[in-house]
């Protein structure tokens, strides 16, 4: 039933605004779960600031490009090697040319 209820109100948000009310959620969380809670939602809350990643600061990207790579190791070390492979790309996507200037 929550689910529904979820669902039915996530439909009431316009398509074009759905992935900047993701990255939002993301971005709450990221601040407030404690830092094991963090690490126990890193997949869920990495895919949702990944949703709005076309929209975030410099500081923010290089940020989301260290959890993407810490999700991706996350994922390998589980043998999810198609899902690791996903966050690793989001990382390099996020990072996008300017990637090789800084931290390399």
């Amino acid at each position: 039933m929550h689910d529904q209820i979820q669902s039915a109100a996530f439909e009431l948000i316009s398509p074009d605004q759905r992935d900047s009310f993701r990255g939002r959620i993301g971005r709450i969380l990221l601040r407030s779960l404690p830092s094991e809670e963090l690490e126990a939602s890193l997949f869920e809350v990495v895919s949702l600031l990944n949703c709005a990643s076309s929209n975030i600061t410099d500081e923010e990207r290089d940020e989301l490009a260290e959890m993407n790579l810490k999700a991706g190791i996350k994922a390998s070390e589980n043998a999810a090697f198609d899902t690791a492979k996903v966050y690793f790309k989001a990382g390099y996507d996020v990072l996008g040319s300017r990637g090789w200037e800084g931290d390399y």
